[in-house]
C-alpha cells in the first residue's frame, strides 16, 4: 500500500511539478500525517524536495550533486545494476563507457571479461580497466573537469568520431517519460550523445534516484535506447509508462 501511494505521488509530481498537501489529501483520501511521512520518505530518497505546504520535484533545483556524495550513494543498487550490465557484454566487444558513478561500477565488473576494446572519457574508469592486460583502453582526450576526473570538449568528440563500437553504456543525470535522458554538464552531454551516435546498441544504466529528474541538458529520447537497466527501487508507475510507450528492453537488477 505504501509503495502504491509513493508511486501515485511521484506520478502527480511528474505531471504538475509541484503539489500541495491538500491536493494529495483530496486525491489519495489519506490523513495529512500519512502524507507528510510519505513526503519525508521520498525527500530522503532524493525524489522530491519539501517546500512550504507541499513538495516539488528535486529536478526543479537543477543542481548536480557533488561527486564525492554520488560515488557513495545507493552503492548497493549501482553494484547490482553493474552486475546485470556486465552479463550483456561479451569477450571481445568494443564499447564506449560513459563517465559516472554507476558506469564506474560497471567498469569494475568488466575486469573479469577478456579482450575488450574500451573508449572512455573517465580517467578513473580508464585506470580500473587498464589493470586488465587483455583489454585495450582508449582514454578520450580533452579538457579535464576539476573534481570529476573526466574529459570533454572538441578533442574528445573528434577522437570518438573516428570509431564505431558495438555497445555504448551511458550514465543518466535524469530520466522521465516525456523528456528522456538528461544530464547536468553541457560538454559532457555532447560526449554522451556522440557515444550514442557511434554505437550499434545503446545501454543506459541508472539507479532509482534519477527517475522523475529533469537535468539541464537533453541527451536523447528514450526511443534512442535499446536497453535500460535499473534497480528494484525504481518507481513502478514510471517504469510501466516507459514499457508501454517505448520498444526498448527494460531490465531490473536483483537485490544483492
Amino acid at each position: 500500500m505504501k509503495q502504491i501511494r509513493h508511486d501515485l505521488i511521484l506520478k502527480i509530481l511528474e505531471e504538475k511539478r509541484k503539489v500541495t498537501i491538500e491536493e494529495l489529501q483530496d486525491t489519495l483520501k489519506i490523513s495529512i500525517e500519512t502524507i507528510r511521512r510519505d513526503l519525508n520518505h521520498l525527500e530522503k530518497a532524493g525524489f522530491l524536495k519539501r517546500v512550504y505546504g507541499g513538495a516539488i520535484f528535486a529536478s526543479a533545483l537543477g543542481i548536480e550533486p557533488e561527486y564525492a556524495k554520488r560515488v557513495t550513494s545507493n552503492i548497493a543498487e549501482k553494484k547490482a545494476i553493474a552486475i546485470k550490465t556486465a552479463q550483456l557484454i561479451n569477450d571481445g566487444d568494443t564499447i564506449a563507457l560513459d563517465l559516472g558513478t554507476t558506469t564506474l561500477e560497471v567498469a569494475k565488473q568488466l575486469t573479469t571479461k577478456n579482450n575488450l576494446i574500451v573508449f572512455t572519457n573517465s580517467l578513473i574508469i580508464a585506470q580500473v580497466l587498464a589493470t586488465v592486460p587483455a583489454h585495450k583502453v582508449f582514454l578520450c582526450g580533452g579538457v579535464v573537469r576539476n573534481g570529476e576526473n573526466t574529459t570533454s570538449g572538441s578533442m574528445c568528440l573528434q577522437g570518438l568520431e573516428r570509431f564505431r563500437v558495438d555497445k555504448a553504456i551511458i550514465g543518466v543525470g535524469g530520466i522521465t517519460v516525456k523528456h528522456g535522458i538528461t544530464d547536468f554538464h553541457e560538454e559532457e552531454a555532447e560526449v554522451r550523445r556522440k557515444m550514442i551516435e557511434i554505437a550499434s546498441s545503446v545501454i543506459a544504466v541508472t539507479d532509482y534516484s534519477k527517475f522523475g529528474v529533469i537535468a539541464f541538458c537533453s541527451i536523447c529520447p528514450l526511443d534512442s535506447l535499446d536497453i535500460l537497466i535499473t534497480d528494484w527501487k525504481a518507481p513502478r508507475s514510471i517504469m510501466s509508462a516507459i514499457r508501454e510507450k517505448y520498444p526498448l528492453q527494460v531490465l531490473t537488477a536483483e537485490k544483492l
